[in-house]
């Protein structure tokens, strides 16, 4: 625990500090999939993922962004729809 006043401490080979404040997050790390920027009834052709990966990917949306989608095998890929 950091003593009143004290504003360091060494734990292992580690130095633990208090009162850094955390800066403004200035990242524009847009996604690698277009998903969460279609509009309901829009499509796109997903090649050169597996299924599962893509299945996952699509989850994570779903429960960060709140959208819907739907996956079908579509000849060498897949064809994600956002339905919601």
């Amino acid at each position: 625990m950091i003593a009143a006043g004290q504003v360091s401490r060494t734990v292992g080979t580690f130095t633990v500090e208090f009162g850094i404040p955390i800066p403004e997050d200035t990242s524009s790390r847009r996604g690698k999939y277009p998903f969460a920027e279609m509009q309901i009834g829009e499509s796109v052709l997903v090649a050169g993922v597996k299924k599962g990966n893509l299945r996952n990917i699509l989850k994570t949306l779903c429960e960060r962004k709140g959208v819907k989608t739907e996956m079908r095998a579509c000849g060498d890929g897949f064809r994600v729809w956002r339905t919601a």
